[in-house]
Order: C-alpha cells, then sequence, then structure tokens
C-alpha cells in the first residue's frame, strides 16, 4: 500500500516586514517540509478587515517579496502560509505589519556641460545628468543676467539626461549664471550648482 501524507504544511517561521521608500520588504524562512512547494502571501491595510491574497510565490527557495502596491501614510498587515504540492494551504504564520517611507531625498544634478567658467557665445549645446534614488520625472534648465535675484526658465524635459542647444545672442554681453533644476515624484527638487557663463 502506498501512504499519501495529506497533513498540512508547519508555519512559516521568521516573517518580517520592512517599510522602505514607496514599498515593503517581506522576507521569511524556508519552509521545513520539502514537500511545501510554494508560498502564498497575504495583505490587509489599516482600513480593511479582511487579508487578501497577493501574491504566490512558486519557488520555496524564493524567500523575499517586496509589496511595491502599498500606499504612503498607512499601516500594512501580512502573513504568509505555506502550500504542499496537493494545494494543501497550511496555518498562517504570526501577522507583522509595516508603512511605507515616504521618499525624501532629493534628486541630484550629476554634471552640466559646458565647464563652470567657460567662455561661450551664439549657440551653445547643454548636456544635463540628473539622477535620484527612485527616478528622475523633469528637469528644467533656468538662466540668471542679475546674478541670481530673478530666474528665467528658457527649457525642460521629463527626463534625467538631455541635451539642448540655447542661443546666447539673446542676452546682453557678459557673464549670466545657469542652474538645472531636477524634480521626482514625490516632489522633492535638487540644490544646485549654480555655473558661471
Amino acid at each position: 500500500n502506498v501512504t499519501v501524507d495529506m497533513s498540512r504544511p508547519s508555519v512559516i517561521e521568521n516573517l518580517m516586514a520592512i517599510g522602505e521608500t514607496d514599498q515593503i520588504a517581506l522576507t521569511w524562512a524556508k519552509a521545513v517540509e520539502i514537500d511545501t512547494v510554494k508560498y502564498h502571501i497575504y495583505r490587509r491595510s489599516e482600513t480593511e478587515s479582511k487579508f487578501i491574497l497577493i501574491k504566490k510565490i512558486f519557488d520555496r527557495s524564493t524567500l523575499s517579496y517586496v509589496d511595491k502596491m502599498a500606499n504612503l501614510n498607512m499601516d500594512y498587515y501580512y502573513y504568509v502560509v505555506g502550500v504542499n504540492s496537493f494545494g494543501q494551504e497550511g496555518e498562517k504564520s504570526e501577522v507583522v505589519s509595516a508603512r511605507p517611507l515616504c521618499d525624501s531625498e532629493k534628486p541630484v544634478i550629476n554634471s552640466i556641460y559646458p565647464a563652470n567658467g567657460s567662455k561661450i557665445n551664439s549657440k551653445v549645446t547643454f548636456s544635463i545628468s540628473a539622477s535620484d534614488n527612485k527616478a528622475v520625472t523633469k528637469t528644467e534648465l533656468y538662466y540668471s543676467v542679475d546674478n541670481g535675484e530673478n530666474w528665467v526658465m528658457f527649457d525642460y524635459a521629463n527626463l534625467n539626461s538631455f541635451t539642448r542647444i540655447f542661443d546666447t545672442t539673446v542676452l546682453s554681453d557678459g557673464e549670466f549664471l545657469f542652474k538645472a533644476v531636477a524634480y521626482d515624484a514625490a516632489a522633492n527638487t535638487s540644490d544646485g550648482p549654480i555655473y558661471t557663463y
């Protein structure tokens, strides 16, 4: 006779939830039984009463998941269950909670060309490169002819890296200031630098 083990998988241990920028990262310990072939992740928000299955992990060696659909300013609760080859779910793990962190990191202007202090005239090609911990959503280009008291935006792009031609003949002779300002989706804005030409 063949004996079929129909027992449910054991509880998944060491579930942890960590709030990260705009997401929540989950980790857990590997299932004890070899027959536990996948994991199911359940979640509810602080405004919901029932847990909902949000993810099926089909590899028993995968022990982490990042929930990118969690909204800011809200706590989320999770538990994980092991699932055997018969599709039986085990007892739920302990429930853990976390809250996504707001993105407060400013974008950075990595490079501006021409170099600061360059002598330029006529039409000049400006090259701008910016970066952010998540993504740059827009970069604006400004010049000032009154030592920074007033800034005029002359171009922009919904990119982190691009080139633009600026006709300096529209300006009076003499020095002018130039800066690029990068934005991210959380409305953080870059600081400096200001170049003089």
